[in-house]
């Protein structure tokens, strides 16, 4: 990785946290205060980046693909959703209620190298994984070394 790309994907992780802060700031405040636990939900994401992609990896356990959705609008990729509460069964008597749900709204600035038409996204087992492929001249190539004399 060049010095570009990891003063690009620092940029980019501090960006992200100041937008995850104002999104989260503005969930908290539209949630009810009867509901404490999924007023604070924001799932776990790492982000790696690989010769050919940058790639997004979230902790979305309990959902359905349905029940999450991406946009990329200009060069911010915007990852939301809903987690349905456990606690909607009346037949159950919950005791102790820890795992989060409700909404949640996650936003990642994506570097300029990021070729946004190419952008695609799994979900398996409670991990979403957004793969955010590079453009073509970003991309590592390896270079041969003609070794002289």
């Amino acid at each position: 990785m060049g010095r570009g790309s990891d003063e690009a994907f620092r940029d980019l992780l501090g960006l992200q946290e100041k937008m995850c802060r104002l999104f989260d700031e503005q969930l908290t405040q539209s949630r009810s205060a009867k509901d404490p636990v999924s007023a604070h939900w924001s799932p776990a994401v790492d982000i790696y980046e690989t010769g050919d992609d940058f790639v997004l990896v979230a902790e979305v356990p309990g959902m359905t693909q349905e029940d999450i959705h991406l946009e990329i609008t200009d060069d911010v990729l915007v990852v939301r959703g809903e987690r349905p509460s456990a606690t909607g069964e009346a037949s159950h008597r919950y005791h102790r209620v820890e795992r989060p749900n409700g909404l949640f709204q996650r936003a990642f600035r994506l570097p300029a190298v990021v070729d946004p038409g190419g952008v695609t996204a799994s979900y398996r087992d409670g991990i979403l994984c957004v793969t955010l492929p590079k453009r073509e001249a970003a991309r590592s190539r390896p270079v041969s070394v003609q070794v002289e004399g």
